[in-house]
């Protein structure tokens, strides 16, 4: 009975014990997956942060590397800290209006910049329009001297018209008077000696009248065609082609230097000259040089480096200006034919017999032909004779001062001169026959880019020293920037 009792009272125990178990396994199980639910929510929660996170901090790198790429024009892999160290060098020494005096020395942000550059862009529109103001200034003083040397034709025909009637009413006159006095030598034999005279004094001054009316004729008949050829050399001023370009300039020890797009490769030498041409506002080349330019240093093979000679403050010379020698091209030889004087240093008059001007055409040749020039014909003013010919390769006939020879003048001087005449005119003649053109050296040199020497014009001659010239075009491609400077465009925009 007590054992029965005891195991009775065990069972309950351990029944009790077994519930006790079983309620704490239920309480703790319970805890445990409420507490995992709640970590499962929170490393839910903590993964859709991390996620947010990636994406604002991919926004950020593509928002940060668009902006990199607007301001150096490139995706650079550059790290953050160098970039900053680019842009706060850029910032320090910007290049936007390098050449305008009151340039910012240093800009706080970018935008300090643009708008630096949009003053630029206003002063430059600024001056462009000034410089049309100027340009339609020149058309009408060439239309006013168009109709002045119109007026200046028709005056000088009229005048050879009235020389020509004066020169017949002249020679009858004198035939009248040699009639008259022949009658008087056979019907008065005591007066046939001062008859005869006075025949002789007659047909004395008309030989000298004769002569100085078949001067003026001449000098009227050249006059005449001078017109007209500088008609002819006037439809021959617009630019057409371009040796190069200026591709920058900078003020240096009181003068102003350029750097230009030709070097070794284009077989450019120190020394070379260029004539420089702006733009108006239609992009198209001015038709006179506004500077000239001498290579003083090769520094590359489409790099050299020039001094500025002859410019205007009020038109200075700008990148993208364009560079033209009419005797040197990139790549080219240019052949010329040469006939009369050749002045490369100042004087006044000119009264020599040009034998003793060998020396300065002499010194021309040479300066021509260090730029690979091809002489194919030359009038030797020592021997006095024509060396070589003027055939369809020749591009220029370059003439000289003619002078017309004067009635004081020596025999001497006489000869040379008519022998030159002669020579001009065959010359011309060759190079109208193979459609050679035509240009005086004064305008040569110029296109050269070389300055002119001085020495007096006479009134009325002013049309000899015209701007003229004819060479085949090439495709212009516009300004490039300062780091672009190779000739086939690659790496510029």
């Amino acid at each position: 009975m007590a054992a029965s009792s005891s195991e009775g009272q065990g069972k309950t125990i351990a029944l009790v014990v077994f519930v006790v178990l079983t309620v704490m396994t239920g309480v703790l199980a319970f805890y445990f997956y409420d507490q995992t639910d709640t970590l499962t929510q929170e490393r839910n929660s903590a993964n859709q942060a991390a996620e947010t996170a990636r994406k604002q901090e991919t926004t950020t790198k593509n928002n940060y590397k668009e902006i990199r790429g607007l301001v150096y024009g490139e995706q650079t892999e550059e790290d953050h800290a160098k970039v900053v160290e680019l842009v706060r060098n850029d910032l320090k020494t910007p290049r936007l209006g390098a050449t305008h005096k009151d340039r910012k020395l240093e800009y706080k942000s970018f935008k300090d910049a643009l708008d630096f550059l949009h003053d630029e862009l206003g002063t430059a529109d600024q001056r462009t329009d000034e410089q049309n103001k100027e340009i339609a200034k020149l058309r009408a003083e060439i239309e006013s001297l168009k109709e002045t040397y119109q007026t200046q034709v028709d005056v000088a025909v009229k005048d050879k018209d009235e020389k020509t009637a004066e020169l017949a009413a002249e020679t009858e006159k004198f035939r009248t008077t040699i009639d008259q006095k022949d009658r008087e030598i056979a019907q008065i034999s005591d007066e046939r000696l001062r008859a005869l005279n006075s025949k002789q004094d007659a047909e004395q001054n008309f030989s000298r009248y004769r002569e100085k009316t078949d001067s003026d004729l001449k000098r009227l008949d050249n006059t005449i065609a001078d017109l007209r050829e500088q008609d002819r050399l006037r439809e021959q001023i617009e630019f057409v082609s371009s040796d190069g370009q200026i591709a920058e300039v900078k003020p240096q020890k009181g003068t102003t230097v350029a750097y230009i797009n030709l070097g070794s490769a284009d077989g450019l030498t120190t020394g070379t000259t260029f004539g420089v041409y702006g733009r108006d506002q239609g992009g198209n080349p001015y038709k006179f040089p506004k500077a000239n330019i001498e290579v003083t240093r090769i520094l590359d093979e489409h790099r050299a480096l020039a001094r500025v000679d002859n410019w205007k403050f009020s038109d200075p010379v700008i990148p993208g200006d364009q560079l033209y020698n009419a005797l040197w091209s990139p790549g080219d030889r240019i052949s010329i034919g040469l006939v009369g004087l050749v002045y490369l240093n100042d004087r006044v008059g000119g009264e020599t017999t040009g034998l003793e001007l060998s020396y300065e055409n002499d010194q021309f040749l040479n300066l021509v032909k260090q730029l690979g020039t091809n002489i194919d014909a030359v009038y030797d003013l020592g021997s006095q004779k024509i060396q070589g010919k003027i055939d369809v390769q020749t591009d220029w006939l370059v003439v000289g001062d003619i002078p017309e020879s004067k009635e004081n003048d020596p025999q001497e001087r006489k000869e040379f001169l008519s022998s030159l005449r002669k020579a001009e005119k065959l010359m011309r003649e060759q190079a109208r026959e193979n459609n050679v053109g035509i240009i005086h050296v004064r305008n040569l040199l110029t296109f050269m880019g070389k300055q002119q020497p001085q020495y007096t014009v006479n009134s009325g001659d002013e049309y000899r020293y015209l701007y003229g010239k004819k060479r085949k075009g090439i495709v212009d491609e516009g300004p490039k920037p300062v780091n672009s400077l190779d000739r086939d465009g690659k790496g510029g925009k």
